[in-house]
This record gives C-alpha cells, sequence and structure tokens, in this order.
C-alpha cells in the first residue's frame, strides 16, 4: 500500500507539538526550582551574616551542589527540546515542498557553471534548481556529494554502480526516523561546512612540537617540578627553584608561540561542531542496514575503533584549547601546568594517528547526506519510479515522462524512446508548445535516474550515457563570444565526446541559430547527419521544418515529432502532448492575422 507523505509529516508536525509542551512544561518546573534554591542560598547567606554559622554552610555548599544539578538537567532538555523542534521543522519543510515551495537551504549555486555539458541549461542549480528542490544536506561534505551526482559524467558510472545506489536510497526512503535524525544533527552544527573543511585537510596541522625529541618528556615534568617547588616555597622555603620553573616555562611557551597559535587556529570554535559530526557518525555506526551499499559505508565508520569515538576526543581536546579564551585563568594554568604546550602536542598527535582517515569520515557523512536526500524525493514521490539502467537494449524508453519541478496538478507527461546509437529526434512546433520543457525533462531525468534516485516517469529504462545540451546559448562580452561562436563551442563539445568514445545524448534547442537560413539549414543538416553516422544519440528542438526531411533520407535513425496547439479566441491553447510526425500548422499566421497584422 502506497503511503501519503502529506498524512506522515502532518502527524509528525502534531508530535512534536506535543513533545515541546510536555518539554516545556518540566522546564517551568526546573527553573522554579532553580529559583527555590536560589532564595534558600540567599537566605542562608544572610543568616550567616548575621551570626549564625554552623550547619548553614553545609546547607549553602549543598544549595551551590543542588543548583549545579538542577542547571545540568535544565541544559540536558533544553537541548532535548532543541533537537524535537529541528525535527518539527523538518516536517514542516517537507510539506512545504509538497505544494512546491522551495526548502531554505543551499540551491547549490556555487556549483553552477556555465561550461558544464548541461548542469548550466539544464538549471541543475541555482535558485528553483533541481538541486534546491531536493537538497537535504546540512554540511559541506553532503553538499558536494550530492552535487557531483548530479553533474558526474556517465563515464564515472555503470548500471551495476545505480543499481546499487538505488537500494540505498529505497532503504533510506523507508527510514524516515533516521534520515530525520541525521538532517537534525547536521542543521545543530554551526558554520561546520568551512571548519570541517579545515580539518580534513591531511597536510595540517604540520608536526612542530610532537617531533621534537625529548619535548613531550619535558612537557610532562617540568609543571610537576613547578607545582612541587610551589610546595616548598608555601612552606617556607626559597622562591629560586619556583622563579627558575616558571621562566622555564614561559621560555617554552615563547619558543612554540608559532606552532601553538597554528594549532589553536585550525581547531578554534570546533569542540560543538565535532561533537554534532561524532553524533551523525554515531547515528550511522549504530544503525543496521539490508542494502549493500549502506552496510559499506557503515563498515568505513566502525572500523579501526569507530569515527565517532575518535572523532568526540578531538572534539574534548578542542574544548580544552578553548580555555584560551578565559583570559586570566589561561594565564595562569599556562604558565603553570604548560597547557597550550599539552593542548597542541595531544592534538598534533591525534592527526599523526587518525588525520589520514578524517577526510575519509566526512565523506562518508556526505554520501549518506546526498542518499537521504534521494530517499526523500522517492518518499515524497511514491508515484515515481526508480529507472531500469541497463547496458544493453534502447539508449532511452520512457513512458508518462514528466518534469520534476513542475507541479504535478501542471505537469503533462510524454512517452519517448531513443532506439540506440545514432537515433535523433526532431521536435518541432510553435513558440511555447512545450519543445525546450521537453529537452529539459529528458536531460533533467537523465541526471536523476544516473544519481540514483527515482525519475519523474511512469516507466523509464535508460543506458548510462553522457549528456550534452546546448540550449540557454547566448553572446558573451566578457568572454568576447558572439552568439555564433558560443553555439559552435557548444557543438564542438559534443563532437569532442564523441572523439573520447562516449555514449553521447545530446539536447539541442534551436541548432545553428546564430547565422542566416541558408547557412542553418544546411550546417544543421549536415551536423545531424554526422552525429547520426557516429552513434550520437539525442533530441532536436526546432522551427526548421526543413530539418524534418532528414527523416525521409536516414529514416531507420531521424524520427519525427512535434508539439501542437490550437487557436481559441486569439489565443494559442497547447496540450503539451508530443504527436506523431513533422509540425505541420500554421497556428503563428492565424494569430497574427487575429491581432491585426497583415500577412
Amino acid at each position: 500500500m502506497r503511503h501519503d507523505p502529506t498524512r506522515e509529516y502532518s502527524r509528525r508536525v502534531r508530535e512534536c507539538e506535543s513533545e515541546i509542551r510536555r518539554f516545556k512544561n518540566i522546564e517551568t518546573g526546573l527553573i522554579t526550582l532553580k529559583l527555590g534554591i536560589v532564595a534558600f542560598g540567599i537566605w542562608t547567606i544572610y543568616r550567616i551574616a548575621l551570626g549564625s554559622g554552623g550547619i548553614l554552610w553545609g546547607g549553602l555548599a549543598g544549595a551551590m551542589g543542588g543548583f549545579f544539578v538542577v542547571s545540568l538537567i535544565h541544559e540536558r532538555f533544553i537541548r532535548k527540546r532543541t533537537f524535537i523542534f529541528t525535527i518539527q521543522t523538518l516536517n514542516r519543510t517537507e510539506l512545504n515542498a509538497l505544494e512546491m515551495q522551495f526548502p531554505e537551504y543551499s540551491n547549490g549555486e556555487n556549483f553552477s557553471s556555465p561550461d558544464h555539458p548541461y548542469a548550466f541549461d539544464l538549471n541543475i542549480f541555482g535558485p528553483r534548481s533541481l538541486f534546491h528542490y531536493i537538497n537535504r544536506t546540512a554540511t559541506g561534505p553532503g553538499s558536494s556529494c550530492l552535487a557531483e551526482w548530479l553533474k558526474s559524467p556517465s563515464s564515472d558510472w555503470t548500471a551495476e554502480s545505480c543499481r546499487t545506489r538505488q537500494g540505498a536510497v529505497r532503504e533510506l526512503s523507508s527510514r524516515l526516523d533516521f534520515r530525520q535524525k541525521i538532517e537534525a544533527r547536521g542543521r545543530l552544527i554551526r558554520d561546520g561546512s568551512k571548519r570541517g573543511e579545515a580539518l580534513s585537510d591531511r597536510t595540517r596541522p604540520q608536526r612542530m612540537i610532537s617531533s621534537r625529541a625529548g619535548l613531550a618528556g619535558i612537557i610532562h615534568i617540568l609543571p610537576v617540578m613547578t607545582l612541587v617547588s610551589g610546595i616548598f616555597f608555601a612552606m617556607g622555603g626559597t622562591w629560586t627553584a619556583l622563579a627558575a620553573m616558571l621562566t622555564g616555562q614561559a621560555i617554552l611557551n615563547r619558543i612554540f608561540r608559532r606552532p601553538i597559535d597554528a594549532v589553536y587556529t585550525l581547531t578554534r570554535r570546533t569542540s560543538g561542531m565535532l561533537k554534532g559530526y561524532s553524533d551523525i557518525m554515531n547515528e550511522i555506526e549504530g544503525a543496521s542496514f539490508k542494502s549493500g551499499g549502506l552496510r559499506e559505508l557503515s563498515e568505513r565508520l566502525r572500523s579501526g575503533g569507530g569515527a565517532s569515538r575518535k572523532i568526540r576526543k578531538l572534539g574534548s581536546l578542542s574544548g580544552l584549547f578553548q580555555l584560551r579564551e578565559a583570559e586570566w585563568l589561561h594565564f595562569v594554568l599556562n604558565a603553570v601546568l604548560l597547557w597550550d604546550l599539552h593542548c597542541s602536542l595531544r592534538i598534533e598527535r591525534w592527526f599523526q594517528s587518525e588525520g589520514s582517515r578524517i577526510s575519509h569520515w566526512f565523506d562518508v557523512i556526505g554520501e549518506f547526506e546526498a542518499l537521504s536526500s534521494l530517499a526523500g524525493l522517492h518518499f515524497n514521490h511514491p508515484d515515481w519510479v526508480f529507472p531500469a539502467m541497463k547496458s544493453s537494449g534502447p539508449l532511452l524508453r520512457a513512458a508518462g515522462l514528466g518534469h520534476p519541478l513542475i507541479p504535478a496538478q501542471e505537469r503533462v507527461g510524454n512517452d519517448v524512446e531513443i532506439p540506440g546509437p545514432g537515433s535523433i529526434l526532431i521536435v518541432t512546433g510553435p513558440n511555447m508548445a512545450g519543445k525546450s520543457t521537453f529537452l529539459k525533462t529528458v536531460g533533467v531525468n537523465m541526471a536523476l535516474a544516473q544519481a540514483g534516485a527515482p525519475v519523474c516517469a511512469r516507466e523509464f529504462a535508460a543506458a548510462p550515457l553522457q549528456v550534452y545540451t546546448s540550449m540557454n546559448v547566448s553572446d558573451s562580452l566578457d568572454r568576447n563570444l558572439s552568439l555564433f561562436y558560443a553555439e559552435l563551442q557548444r557543438l564542438k563539445n559534443i563532437l569532442d565526446g564523441i572523439e573520447r568514445g562516449e555514449r553521447v545524448l545530446f539536447l539541442i534547442d534551436e541548432i545553428l541559430r546564430g547565422t542566416n537560413a541558408l547557412d542553418r539549414q544546411t550546417g544543421s543538416a549536415a551536423l545531424l547527419r554526422q552525429f547520426s553516422e557516429r552513434g550520437a544519440s539525442g533530441v532536436v528542438a526546432t522551427h526548421d521544418l526543413e530539418l524534418t526531411k532528414l527523416e525521409t533520407t536516414i529514416p531507420d535513425r531521424i524520427v519525427n515529432r512535434h508539439f501542437d496547439g490550437i487557436v481559441d479566441e486569439d489565443q494559442l491553447v497547447f496540450d503539451y502532448r508530443l504527436h506523431p510526425g513533422p509540425c505541420r500548422s500554421v497556428n503563428a499566421l492565424i494569430l497574427m492575422r487575429r491581432i491585426g497584422i497583415d500577412v
């Protein structure tokens, strides 16, 4: 039985509201208790000031201890309430997404490039893009991984790798609690992206302290000798030994100031971020999976003693180093205990032991977040299908293929088939009839299919293909390119892909638009013949009916299809259905006459 995502998200929002109210009631009681303890403490201090000592001192100590314990409990409930509130926000975001409201998450604009084979033309990245719609990643590694999957060349993929990822997406789709726990923990990480990238740089920190022979022994022995000298001085001894020890520590701190600052800068304020990453890793390590891909990712974190435990240790060391921000306390401890050197030494040793693995651990988190994003797409659209990725058979065959960013109530699905290498669909029709949208529909769904995601169709089967587009081509003043030359560069990219032996699927909107009609017709026909003869397949949208004649000269590889509409009271009405053959209507001329243009 197919689930109802709207009902499920609404139920979870209500459950979260109930939990939040319960936590708030508990917190109100804890606040009242804290105020009572404070009042008792004030009363005790007042009585002590009046000369009533004895047992009141014990009462004051108990009040201070009780306040500390209750504060810890209160803080724990605040963290729980914040977590539940984050979960509630996630479910509300999904309800909005079902209404085609794009979430306030990263839209991936930083991954966009006009030079990519298809991402720019297909609106893969940027505001209201495919990435913007499906992205549920909360960390830098997650966003980067999802972006890479949506724009990777098909040469990196096999049908088997796509099926493996589909299995992971299917399993995660049914584990909504697990996915939302990981996403919520990621949302609670502050500034995790940049700091995480810095920590995953394997070249840092340099071994400037841990590599010094004998230094570790001095760091441990000198503070002990300082404390002994201090005790000796307090008992009436001379101050000479204490002064010598303190001077020695000051000299060491001065000598190693730069390496200490380098380690501190690297780990500064990362304690909370590392705890967040550790919590995410702990969730993944503790889960059991059926999918081989998910089991392999989980094992990568569990191996070697558990990544979550080791990341948490680094977070604890980073937290100890943060004592630097408590100026007077830090000054005393650093002068007596070589605090900074101890922290730097232990952090350097941590990186020496585990630094080469931290980027791999972050990569695992990134893959889980990317898989969760695709799983969320599957959960939100249970009527979409997972494509059958095959190395043999038709290059592309789809039924009811629609654009995933068009609302379901407005979306019109079409059937399309590209039977084999060299097959080309020539799509004609008037403006606004749906030609460009059809090209984008094919391309966007191919990007989803090769990422391992479900596609917006009733049926979908395809071979791994390298998609190339030439659609939103324009002249470029900053690059000194004319429209015609800019389009030639896009077409040259397709030829280069063919030369590299790629299985090319090209999507071209108005081929050679930047030149005169005669050159366009001659050049377009020659180019399409060359594409077909060299095994490249694709779809071409055009107004040029001369190109439809290629079906008679190459009938086994070139097929005509068209979109059409009717004129209804000076308005063109379109059905957005793909029909056989070339477009024969003269709707544009009729509409021009209707508005008073003499044709």
